[in-house]
């Protein structure tokens, strides 16, 4: 079957799985920009393409999920959204720090010392 197979021939594919009791190879391919992603379920022994969803194919919630796992990598927008990336690092670590050093004035101010 080619590619942009519809959602029914999908489901009869997956009968025809169930029902034959068959192995079958997945192939998955991530590239760096979500919409070129693609999976395919090949008969290892014919090698018929039993499936073949693309970028295109999926659900809202998918291509949302996808879309978010290229960004959280980095690959998305290239080096941009790695230096987005990294300041949002820069910025965690720096709160972190802060946060440490205000902890660290307050308690030799003795803020923290219990008094009855």
């Amino acid at each position: 079957m080619g590619r942009g197979n519809n959602r029914s021939a999908t489901l009869n594919q997956r009968d025809y799985l169930l029902s034959n009791r068959r192995w079958r190879i997945y192939i998955s391919v991530f590239p760096p920009k979500a919409k070129d992603e693609a999976t395919m379920h090949i008969d290892q022994y014919s090698g018929e393409i039993l499936a073949d969803y693309l970028y295109d194919n999926y659900e809202p919630l998918g291509k949302l999920m996808s879309w978010g796992i290229t960004v959280h990598k980095g690959l998305e927008y290239g080096l941009a959204n790695q230096f987005i990336g990294l300041f949002v690092c820069l910025g965690i670590m720096g709160l972190i720090i802060e946060g440490l050093i205000l902890w660290w004035e307050r308690k030799l101010e003795g803020h923290f010392v219990h008094q009855n």
